[in-house]
Order: structure tokens, then sequence, then C-alpha cells
């Protein structure tokens, strides 16, 4: 009896183990595999300003990490292989440092997983150790104390005597004048130039104005205005400065021409007018250049009437390319008759039958 008792309780412990190794196979066959190492990522050197810095666990940077105004986190499993200096931030290491660590100005903080293996210099900063390693060439120094510099005291302020004020006002008032003089003998002296050098094309161009008054006077104040904006966005795109400067330089001969003969025009009126007609032309218009001038110093009206003039001889200078080719107005077509209308030839009188006598 008791062996087959003793039989019976081998067979089921043998089950037992049997069972245990079918469910243990494939648990152990499901184990899942370790996850593959991740790829380290090598930076270099470094500079932030104005903002904040951290460095992963799979990081390394080859080379300085600087750092201005701004905090910086080294995780666990980071590395700087060089120097680390931050500038009025906190430094939290967790990672390896293996160059020298200046901080100034903050707060360093050494995780426990931290390493700190070069020279330490801190400036005004304070150093907590959660303990990680930390070489012994360590340096705290305080912050220099803030230097005041003294304000220079300032000078106070004599007024001046009437004398002195006077003095200013009167040395202005000549320098002002004597400008303006400069001013008209340079008007002056560029017409005359224009008008003896060259007569026959200002002759040319004072004819046209005389003879074209609207369409000069356009064409002058187009030209005024057109040109200087025309050149100005040709100097905006850099590669048409050339021409830009080559436009305003035609401008400017425009104007000279147009100035001349303006000023010849205004001086033989006045000529006429004081009854002189035995003044040259360069000396009629020295007499207009010079009144023109002194007009345009009077605010807006003589202004408006100098440029109203030189416009109308700059219309003609234009359209007469400088007084080279006279200016021929577009022929008009003819109109065409009207269609007469056809006329019905008069009827021919009916001829009369002469009475006949009754019998």
């Amino acid at each position: 009896m008791y062996p087959f008792k003793l039989r019976s309780l081998l067979t089921a412990l043998c089950f037992l183990v049997a069972i245990g190794f079918a469910t243990a196979l494939p648990a152990a066959a499901q184990t899942p595999e370790p996850p593959p190492p991740v790829e380290r990522r090598v930076l270099g050197g470094q500079t932030i300003v104005g903002s904040s810095f951290a460095l992963r666990a799979n990081e390394t940077i080859e080379g300085d990490l600087l750092v201005y105004g701004g905090d910086v986190v080294l995780e666990p499993g980071s590395e700087v292989r060089g120097d680390l200096a931050v500038y009025g931030g906190k430094i939290d290491v967790g990672g390896r440092i293996t160059g020298k660590l200046l901080g100034v100005g903050g707060q360093v903080i050494l995780r426990r997983s931290g390493r700190l293996e070069g020279e330490q210099a801190l400036v005004g900063a304070e150093l907590v150790n959660e303990g990680g390693y930390l070489s012994a060439k360590s340096t705290q120094l305080p912050l220099p104390p803030q230097i005041v510099v003294p304000s220079t005291p300032k000078t106070p302020v004599v007024p001046e005597s009437p004398a002195v004020s006077f003095g200013r006002i009167v040395t202005r008032v000549v320098s002002d004048f004597f400008g303006f003089l400069f001013s008209i003998a340079v008007s002056v002296g560029l017409a005359v130039a224009v008008m003896a050098l060259a007569p026959k094309r200002a002759g040319l161009i004072e004819k046209t104005a005389l003879e074209n008054p609207a369409l000069t006077g356009v064409m002058g104040v187009l030209t005024l205005f057109a040109v200087p904006l025309i050149a100005l966005l040709l100097a905006i795109t850099l590669c048409g400065i050339p021409l830009s400067v080559a436009l305003m330089l035609g401008l400017a001969v425009v104007m000279a021409f147009g100035f001349a003969v303006a000023s010849r025009w205004v001086g033989e009126r006045m000529m006429v007018g004081f009854q002189r007609r035995d003044w040259s032309t360069l000396g009629q218009t020295a007499v207009g250049a010079l009144t023109l001038s002194v007009l345009g110093a009077i605010p807006v009206l003589g202004w408006l009437i100098q440029v109203g003039a030189t416009c109308f001889g700059m219309g003609a200078t234009v359209i007469t390319r400088l007084g080279g080719q006279p200016y021929v107005p577009a022929p008009t077509a003819p109109a065409k008759p009207l269609p007469v209308a056809a006329v019905a030839a008069p009827a021919p009188p009916a001829e009369v039958e002469p009475p006949t006598g009754g019998g």
C-alpha cells in the first residue's frame, strides 16, 4: 500500500514540474530585449547671450561653453570637454565638466551625478554641493565694490552781457547779408555765362517759350518735379546710381538755360520800360538775373515768380533739346468738308394748251 502511495506522489510531482517548465519557457521566450544604446550627439563650442541653455544626457560639447545673462543645466550623462563660464546666471551641474568652471554673480549647484574635474573660480557666487565630485582646486572671490564716480560740478551759466548779444546779432546779420550777395553774384554770373557761351541756342529757346507759353510752362514744371523723383528711385536700386547722377546733372544744365533765358526776357522788358534799348543782350541778362534773384528772396510770392519764370525757360529747353533743334508742332489734319446735299433739278414747266373756240 505504501509503495503505491509513494508512486502516486512521485507521479504528481513530475506532472507539476512539467507544468512549471511549460509555463516558464514561453515567459522566457517573451522577455524583451534591452533597448539599443542612445546615439551620442557631439556639439561644438557654444556662446549664449541673454537666454538659458540645457545640455541633454546624450550630448557632449567639444569646446568651451559661454553663457551671458542666462542659466545653464547639465543633465546627468552630459559632458563638457572644455571650460564653462556663466555670467549672471545659475549653474545646475548634473553632468561632467573636464575644464575650468567660472561663475560670476550667481549660484552653482553640484548634483550627486555631477563631476567638476577642473579648477573652479566663483566670483560673488554660491556653491551648493549635493554629493557630487569636486576637485580641491576651488577659488571663491567676492564681487568688487561698486565704483562711484564723483559727478563733475556743473559750470554756472553766466548770462551774456547786452554788448555780447548785440555783437552776435550784428555778426549774424552781416554774415547772412554777404551770403545773400554771394548767391546773387553766382546767379547773375551763371546766366551771363550761358548767354555768352550759347547765344544762338538761348535765342531759339526764348523764341520757342514766347511762341508756346502753355506747352513750355507745363513741360518745365514736369521736368522740375519728375526728374528728381526718377533720380531718387534709381538711386534706391543702387545699380542705378550712375544714371541718377547723370539725370541730376542734366537737370542742372536745363535749369541754368531756363534761368538764363528767363533773365534775358525779364531784362529786355525792363529796358523797354525804362526806354533803354541800347543795352546789349548780356546787360539785359544781368539785369534780369539780378531782378529774379532779389524777387526769389521774398517769401512765397517772390519765390513763385522766380521758379515760374525759370520753368518756362526749362520747358522750352527740353522741347528744343538744349536749343539745338527748333520745335515744330505736330500738324493737325484738315477738317473734311461737309458733304453737299444733292439739289433736285427744277421740273420743266407744264405746257399750256391753247383754248379752242366753240362752234
